[in-house]
């Protein structure tokens, strides 16, 4: 490596445009210590404190029958990373290969990436990450009389459901894991959200979202030290959530153009630098 390209290296890893921004990213521990580590490498101040925990939904005979008949779809379709890792595991037990003529998609490029990692061709959108951009797909607009299987959480979005369905395929749900609250002490709300009192708020889904103001509202803390998340910048996957935000009361939201670590990195680079300019 020469001497110059190791002074740019130098300069990049010295680079402190977010020096004393405090950061609270709200996503499990595992899909938040890569943002983590970018964010600090620039100077941030950053707590990881999920608001939604994943485990796997237990066995059952409808879950188990959707891979035994694996090779019965022609699209199978991962709405998450977590969907990913938890359907990999119901394959790997009845398919030491995949079965052909299966066009597989990801809701999102790290969703699609996930299965290639894993050695299975998938499409993702271009045109964004979300259900409403995978609908967009030339490969998903002719369903007619085709199966398609959906891999999901429990209790996920209708929506692609209702639109395969109307264009009159079958399509089946493999419910492979569960969300929920986690539980937190005062003490632990506390120290998050006060003793921290961060600057930005990262919560990457409806649900993230929903769950961060439920655990703030806790009636053990002062009202007046509740309310005050909402002068947070919060930082959201998309539009449609950018607008549940504002309905919630948040006035400062940002939707970052991906949901790779280094689009989120840059949507809060570029919001910060835009805000100490104006200051």
């Amino acid at each position: 490596m020469s001497s110059k390209t190791n002074l740019t290296n130098s300069k990049k890893n010295t680079r402190t445009t977010l020096k004393g921004v405090r950061v609270l990213i709200a996503r499990p521990h595992d899909q938040g210590k890569a943002l983590t580590s970018q964010l600090k490498q620039l100077g941030a101040e950053v707590i990881q404190f999920p608001t939604i925990a994943v485990e796997s939904s237990p066995s059952s005979q409808p879950l188990k029958n959707c891979f035994l008949n694996l090779d019965q779809y022609s699209h199978v379709i991962a709405i998450s990373v977590h969907a990913v890792r938890y359907g990999l595991e119901w394959i790997n037990q009845y398919w030491p290969q995949l079965p052909l003529n299966i066009q597989w998609y990801g809701v999102g490029e790290k969703t699609a990436q996930a299965l290639k990692d894993a050695d299975i061709p998938a499409i993702a959108s271009e045109t964004g990450y979300d259900s409403e951009s995978l609908l967009n797909l030339p490969e998903l607009t002719e369903l007619a009389h085709q199966k398609i299987l959906i891999l999901r959480g429990e209790g996920g979005r209708e929506l692609l459901k209702q639109q395969f369905e109307q264009q009159g395929a079958k399509v089946d749900y493999a419910n492979l894991y569960q969300r929920s609250c986690p539980t937190y002490s005062v003490s632990e709300i506390n120290n998050a959200l006060i003793t921290f009192s961060p600057d930005i708020l990262i919560t990457l889904s409806g649900e993230t979202l929903h769950n961060l103001i439920k655990i703030s509202q806790n009636k053990d803390i002062a009202i007046e030290q509740r309310n005050r998340i909402m002068d947070k910048y919060v930082l959201v996957p998309s539009q449609r959530v950018a607008d549940q935000a504002r309905s919630l009361g948040f006035s400062k939201v940002w939707v970052p153009k991906a949901l790779n670590e280094q689009a989120l990195v840059e949507c809060i680079e570029s919001n910060y630098v835009a805000l100490n300019d104006m200051s």
